[in-house]
């Protein structure tokens, strides 16, 4: 998987670099703009659509991670202690391993390790403020932002192919006059920014999907570290 991804990043990162030399700059230009104000448009929507869907997924997100805490979890942190206990007694009578305890059960379920901090912490701040067990803060905290990722996904796809139909619809063609190869290189280079672009946007997805591509992936793989630690596009989204 580690290689797939290799091969993945040089195939978005080649095919945009042709797509912005045979389109010259002004378009490459237009396309980067369009990344940009879907992805934004896509969290917008999400954030505010996203939640309609958790209490369906709750159910099956229980069962996961109630999956991941027996198997992985508990043992790990030695919390299995009486068997008679359930998690939530187990988490009461030590509560200074609970945002351990949240921090090692997203992980196990597939998060990386930032998101993972910071939705351990953000299911302990649920927990606290309804007045809920801990193990019910990490369900909702895990539907609601599974559910905010994909639906931003889904939805920037949405409107980044609207957009780039909407705009070939003139099929018209901008060209700097007498500049050919400023167009031509220039087109190349804003190609690479707009492949690093989605590149940047993919590893975001990822870091959520560590249960399909295997947990420990996209932290193994240099050129996913890298766009992680530069991604500046994903900055207001949230996350």
């Amino acid at each position: 998987m580690n290689l797939a991804l290799y091969i993945v990043f040089g195939l978005i990162v080649l095919i945009s670099i042709w797509s912005g030399y045979k389109h010259g700059l002004i378009l490459s230009v237009a396309h980067l703009a369009a990344i940009v104000a879907s992805l934004y448009l896509a969290a917008l929507l999400s954030s505010a659509f996203s939640n309609e869907i958790v209490s369906g997924m709750r159910p099956f997100a229980e069962g996961f991670l109630d999956h991941q805490v027996a198997t992985e979890v508990m043992p790990n942190l030695g919390l299995v202690g009486d068997s008679d206990l359930s998690v939530a007694d187990t988490l009461e009578q030590q509560p200074e391993a609970a945002y351990e305890f949240c921090y090692s059960t997203y992980r196990a379920a597939g998060i990386a390790e930032k998101p993972a901090q910071q939705m351990a912490r953000e299911a302990q701040s649920y927990a606290a403020a309804q007045h809920t067990t801990v193990s019910d803060g990490l369900v909702q905290v895990f539907c609601e932002r599974m559910a905010y990722v994909a639906g931003t996904a889904l939805a920037f796809i949405l409107i980044l192919v609207l957009l780039l139909a909407v705009g070939n619809l003139p099929n018209l063609t901008f060209r700097l006059p007498e500049h050919e190869h400023l167009d031509d290189f220039g087109g190349a280079l804003v190609g690479l920014v707009n492949g690093l672009a989605y590149c940047m946007l993919l590893c975001w997805v990822l870091q959520f999907a560590g249960a399909l591509i295997g947990r420990d992936t996209l932290e193994d793989n240099i050129v996913s570290n890298i766009l992680l630690k530069i991604n500046i596009l994903t900055i207001g989204v949230g996350i």
